[in-house]
């Protein structure tokens, strides 16, 4: 598994995903000082997922010394005048606090942000809520998309996903195991910390699950 890693992670856009900005947003979310900190990084990181981060000299986004700039994403991954609110709300940041020192994994907290307990996605949604919990909680939430389900499906020789819709809870249930196993059978040769070390096993099947749906086409 190794060797796969290796081989797929370095196909990954760090380019239009820039790992420092990932790395030092979740940084600082597990050391905000103050819900301002925790709030700004959650919504620096939705736009980071939709690849609207930008190194930019006169950018306003300022983390450890850089300066970026933060375009649009897209209106069902954060809309400003929805979710900005929401998301620095008290009662947010408190949920957020309680997820960061969560050990175990618990699918119901996806619920929270379907319109449970949060306004801000729709109750089909999956990437995006799984996305916020991941990073409050790395070790324990996945990141999660089609790319690395379509990944997971490929090793377990089970039926291609097309894309992100046909995605369901029980999905990601079961790829948190599936990521858990695989991310336990990766050597850790390089002395990475376990959040680095995460993130690179999941750089390597979202590579090689963007490909595999290239190449069904």
């Amino acid at each position: 598994m190794h060797n796969f890693v290796d081989a797929w992670r370095g196909k990954y856009d760090s380019r239009k995903y820039s790992k420092k900005f990932y790395h030092d947003c979740l940084k600082k979310i597990q050391n905000a000082s103050t819900s301002k900190e925790l709030s700004r990084c959650v919504i620096g990181l939705l736009h980071w997922k939709d690849g609207k981060v930008v190194e930019d000299s006169t950018g306003t986004f300022e983390l450890e010394g850089v300066k970026y700039s933060l375009k649009n994403p897209r209106e069902n991954t954060y809309c400003a005048n929805n979710d900005k609110n929401v998301i620095e709300s008290r009662d947010f940041i408190k949920w957020a606090q309680n997820i960061i020192k969560l050990t175990n994994f618990d699918l119901s907290q996806i619920e929270a942000l379907r319109g449970n307990r949060f306004p801000l996605w729709t109750n089909q949604a999956i990437v995006i809520p799984s996305f916020v919990l991941h990073i409050l909680n790395p070790k324990v939430y996945p990141l999660y998309d089609q790319h690395v389900e379509r990944a997971k499906r490929t090793f377990l020789a089970e039926d291609l996903n097309k894309d992100a819709r046909t995605l369901t809870l029980e999905n990601y249930q079961s790829y948190q195991a599936f990521f858990k196993e695989f991310v336990e059978g990766v050597p850790n040769k390089d002395g990475l910390d376990d959040i680095q070390h995460i993130k690179q096993v999941d750089e390597a099947l979202w590579s090689f699950g963007k490909f595999m749906k290239k190449k069904r086409r």
